[in-house]
């Protein structure tokens, strides 16, 4: 009919295959959101990962399963402090040699011999193993101003490792740094040490 028969003309609906332009727009916001939470949670995992490493050490590697433990040494320094703490060097190798060096504050300064037996060799060893002093990380070890130090050094044809502590900021007492400086205190005992460092009188 003709429109000007007072008659309507009725279309077909029209269906389109795309959304809208605001649905559009949601969808592609919808779909970055999840891209960028992932970039942020990557993100967090790289600033995490070295803090792990310091607190989660890596694989216990021992002294005693070292192929060439003969020909391995370690070396306990003790550093001075604001005072009269004894500082001195003590090296002890695999066959039972020691070597002190006396520096202030000991009863003997300057070099000094001794010979340990191999079952003491052994407790050095044990000693080291159970504090994990080959994986052992340091850098997250206390520090006080003006205390004196304690550093054991592992020496070997294949490998060295060197740890350092505060002998008096140790954290708690079932801590890793406080067992390391326990152990470092039980080789000075296994050693004898006090025979050339304690002091009656004044020590310089």
């Amino acid at each position: 009919m003709s429109p000007t028969s007072g008659s309507y003309v009725c279309f077909p609906p029209v269906e389109f295959s795309g959304s809208s332009p605001s649905n559009s727009r949601g969808d592609k916001q919808s779909a970055v959101e999840p891209r960028s939470r992932k970039w942020v949670a990557l993100y967090a995992l790289a600033l995490l990962l070295p803090s792990a490493l310091i607190w989660f050490p890596q694989r216990n590697h021992r002294i005693r399963d070292s192929t060439d433990i003969s020909s391995s040494a370690i070396t306990l320094k003790r550093g001075p402090c604001y005072g009269t703490c004894p500082s001195y060097d003590l090296t002890i190798h695999a066959n039972g040699n020691v070597e002190y060096f006396g520096w202030r504050f000991v009863r003997t300064r300057g070099q000094q011999n001794a010979i340990l037996s191999k079952e003491q060799v052994d407790q050095v060893w044990s000693l080291l193993d159970r504090v994990g002093l080959l994986s052992l990380e340091d850098r997250a070890f206390r520090w006080c101003f003006d205390t004196s130090s304690i550093s054991v050094a592992f020496h070997s044809t294949q490998r060295s490792k060197t740890v350092s502590s505060d002998t008096w900021c140790t954290g708690p007492q079932s801590g890793v740094q406080a067992k390391f400086v326990e152990a470092s205190a039980q080789i000075d005992k296994i050693v004898g040490t006090e025979k050339w460092v304690r002091c009656d009188g004044d020590c310089r």
